[in-house]
C-alpha cells in the first residue's frame, strides 16, 4: 500500500489508460488547471474522447510514433481538499 499525505497536494487525479493514451501530460496539466474543481474529471474524459484515438509505441520519446487505435474505456477519479 503506497501512502501519500493529503498535505502534499491539493488534488489527487487517478486516470485510466483511456485518457493517458489520448492525452498529453501538457493537455491534463492544462485542464487540469483550467476549470473549476468540480468539472475537471469531466473534461479530462470529454479531451480524450473527442481525440482521434492513437496509441504510442516506440521505446522512448525521440522514438515516438502514434498507431491508430480504438477507443478505450475513459475514466477519470479525484479527490480534492477544500
Amino acid at each position: 500500500t503506497l501512502l501519500i499525505p493529503n498535505s502534499s497536494y491539493d488534488k489527487l487525479i487517478l486516470l485510466s489508460d483511456g485518457v493517458t493514451d489520448l492525452l498529453s501530460q501538457e493537455q491534463i496539466r492544462v485542464i487540469s488547471r483550467t476549470y473549476p474543481t468540480d468539472r475537471i474529471t469531466h473534461e479530462l474524459v470529454q479531451a480524450a474522447l473527442n481525440n482521434i484515438a492513437r496509441r504510442a509505441q516506440g521505446a522512448d520519446e525521440r522514438h515516438y510514433s502514434g498507431v491508430p487505435a480504438g477507443k478505450d474505456n475513459a475514466t477519470a477519479a479525484m479527490y480534492a481538499r477544500r
